[in-house]
């Protein structure tokens, strides 16, 4: 299958080569892949062809992806990068519950969705981060610019209302050299508009869900002021999954003047209670889809939590230069009762970047620095039915990260040529408070450091862009990871090494004009050494441990298709074929395919937006996945088509939008994420049956 996509590459060249073509602007509600929103492609008359060549080529110098520290004209990036935006009316009829619905879709993004609200979703970018049990590892997320990925490499995702995303991009492989640590893909999320006035929006669904959310930006002068806040909650399809989640944010920004900002972000999130069923066999899959597992209802498995981030940005642009510098902190609170044990974590993370950007002629140079620190008090007791037994950690972790980093581009003509090299310290240290004993003292300290270059080069024929390039990531084990040790003792483990990969890729991007076609098709290869795993031991119940198996291979082939064929109707379709393996053959995986990770993913939706009719049609098919390390269990392929539909109406100087939404309309049974090499055949995590959401929408100006 792979062979039969490359030959992709020569037919796409072949149709793009003699085409010229101009763009107009229009409204542009959901994803792109190589043009940001907003945009489309018009055939124009033989006489006009030059001049509208000039004109586009212009206008895609103008299109800048700000996920690599600057603002890099998208026919300059040498590698694979999604852009994906959607308008507000699109926003407002398709309220969501996590991440899935904003990062499905997008080639080589896999986004499990759990229907578990204490793990969180499971998210990796061409296999990098599949070992992740919760939360998200070895993939960097930014919201506004600031940083939700910590210094230890740990995403917390919680502290994001997916409703309020507005725009991404999604930078698809290793590129450490942009921001470190953890970075086997980046996800940049905005939730910044451009529109002003109040949207409030009420939805309820199926099985105990419902949500509120308000809007509502203005500009007061020089000042920009955008507040949003929202409510979820749900019963949950299983029994034990009950939720609520309460989410803020605030946005300002000041012009000081014709060339400098100053903005201020702030977000806050709180979860009374987010309940954790537990995953389930295969057995059981068939029998009661709504099972939860009896020790985890009766030892209160799940969490509560309060998340509160903020930052201060300051940006400067003068001719060529370009100067920016970020603030930030973090504060969560964490109650985690599991099977073995109740986890509570205090939690107190700052840091900062700098960046600055010259351009002298053909010449571009970008230097950065980094610093974060994040410090957590961590206290374990044994779970006893859901109340504290004794305790068996109370400990300080402390993680410093500090990475500076140098990247150049070079252009001639139509060729663009880039190359960085980033260098990273990672920290770690524990204070034990548990022992009195100096000879039982779990205290300790583990330092590594990293490397990380990457070059590309970009050459521009006509309508389409050549690129490729050689990249390289480093990913530590998290402070969570390496506390976790298989012997049950207290501090680090001292066996655990960092993760190293390096990505190889090639591709092209362009668009055929009569056609109204925008495309982008990549190959790839990653190699990874020194990769960590996850295990569970009879000991240690649903605890996940970690250890340096060896390497894997990453190969992949990736297409993303955009087709307008009116301004108001659009067809997208995303494909994705995976051969992830492993290379080495510790524990007799050698040749295996990495669990967690369907072999094929797919896409294609249908969208129309007309004045005040609004109606969408996603069907979505992932293939097998491995659920274990021995390739042992499998989770079949799954397809699932899920439809909306809303009518706008005008009351006055008011819009009342109301909505359907309703998802796997074809009420397929399958099991839409795995829990990675569990214990005990506690593979699988069944996703919803047909399901709906209504509700409405006003929008005051």
């Amino acid at each position: 299958m792979i062979t039969h996509l490359a030959s992709t590459f020569l037919v796409l060249a072949a149709l793009s080569f003699p085409v010229e073509a101009s763009r107009s602007e229009i409204n542009n509600p959901i994803q792109t892949y190589t043009l940001p929103s907003g945009s489309t492609l018009n055939t124009t008359q033989p006489s006009e062809a030059g001049a509208q060549s000039d004109t586009l080529r212009a206008d895609l110098e103008a299109i800048s992806i700000v996920s690599t520290r600057s603002n890099t004209a998208l026919n300059r990036v040498p590698f694979s990068v999604s852009s994906w935006q959607r308008s507000e009316p699109a926003r407002l009829i398709s309220p969501a519950s996590n991440l899935s619905a904003t990062l499905t879709g997008v080639p080589g993004v896999y986004l499990g969705n759990r229907e578990n609200f204490s793990l969180g979703e499971r998210l990796s970018i061409r296999g990098m981060g599949w070992r992740a049990s919760f939360g998200v590892r070895g993939i960097q997320v930014m919201l506004n610019g600031i940083p939700l990925t910590s210094p230890d490499g740990q995403t917390i995702l919680e502290v994001i209302d997916p409703n309020m995303i507005r725009s991404a991009e999604i930078i698809r492989g290793p590129n450490a050299v942009f921001w470190g640590n953890g970075s086997g893909g980046t996800v940049y999320l905005r939730t910044d508009t451009a529109d002003e006035g109040t949207s409030l929006r009420y939805y309820t669904g199926s099985y105990g869900s419902n949500g509120q959310d308000l809007t509502a930006a203005y500009n007061l002068g020089k000042t920009r002021i955008q507040a949003d806040v929202s409510t979820f909650q749900t019963d949950g399809y299983r029994n034990h999954s009950r939720a609520r989640l309460n989410r803020t944010s605030l946005q300002l920004t000041r012009t000081l003047d014709a060339r400098s900002t100053l903005s201020y972000t702030g977000f806050a999130a709180h979860a009374p209670y987010a309940e954790n069923p537990g995953s389930m066999d295969l057995q059981t899959t068939q029998d009661d889809r709504q099972w939860a597992n009896p020790l985890f209802v009766q030892r209160d498995a799940g969490k509560d939590y309060t998340h509160i981030m903020q930052g201060v940005r300051y940006t400067r642009e003068t001719e060529g230069q370009r100067f920016e510098t970020v603030i930030f902190g973090t504060l969560r609170d964490l109650r985690n009762p599991i099977l073995p044990s109740i986890i509570e974590i205090d939690r107190l993370s700052a840091g900062g970047r700098i960046n600055y950007q010259v351009t002298r002629g053909a010449v571009s140079l970008l230097l950065s620095g980094d610093i974060a620190r994040q410090s957590d008090d961590r206290r374990n007791w044994i779970n006893d039915q859901g109340q504290k037994g004794a305790a068996t950690v109370d400990q300080t972790e402390t993680t410093t990260a500090l990475g500076t980093a140098a990247i150049a581009q070079y252009q001639r003509g139509a060729l663009t040529l880039s190359g960085g090299l980033r260098y990273d310290a990672v920290d770690f240290r524990a204070d034990d408070h548990l022992s009195g004993d100096p000879g039982l003292d779990a205290s300790g300290s583990r330092t590594l450091y990293a490397l990380t270059p990457q070059v590309g080069l970009t050459y521009e024929l006509n309508t389409l862009t050549l690129f490729g390039g050689i990249s390289s990531g480093f990913e530590t084990p998290t402070t969570t990871e390496l506390v976790n040790r298989p012997d049950l003792q207290r501090g680090f483990n001292p066996d655990l090494q960092p993760e190293r990969s390096r990505s190889y890729e090639t591709g092209i991007r362009g668009h055929i004009s009569p056609a109204r076609l925008r495309y982008e098709v990549s190959i790839y290869q990653i190699d990874v050494r020194d990769r960590l795993s996850a295990y569970q031991t009879e000991a240690g119940g649903d605890r996940n441990f970690f250890e340096n198996t060896g390497s894997s291979r990453h190969r992949g082939v990736e297409l993303a298709l955009q087709w307008r064929p009116l301004p108001i109707t659009v067809f997208t379709g995303t494909f994705a074929e995976q051969d992830f393996i492993f290379n080495s053959d510790e524990a007799g995986v050698q040749g295996n395919h990495l669990p967690g990770i369907p072999l094929r993913m797919m896409q294609v939706h249908a969208a129309y937006e007309g004045d005040y009719l609004m109606a969408d049609l996603s069907l979505t098919h992932h293939g097998k996945m491995y659920a274990n390390n021995a390739n042992t269990v499998d989770n079949p392929a799954w397809t699932s088509l899920d439809a909306g539909v809303s009518r706008e109406f005008k009351l006055g100087t008011l819009t009342l939008i109301p909505f359907l939404r309703v998802s796997n309309i074809l009420d397929h049974r399958f099991n839409a994420s795995v829990s990675i090499n569990a214990f005990g055949g506690r593979f699988f995590e069944p996703a919803l049956p047909r399901n709906f959401t209504c509700g409405v929408v006003l929008q005051i100006p």
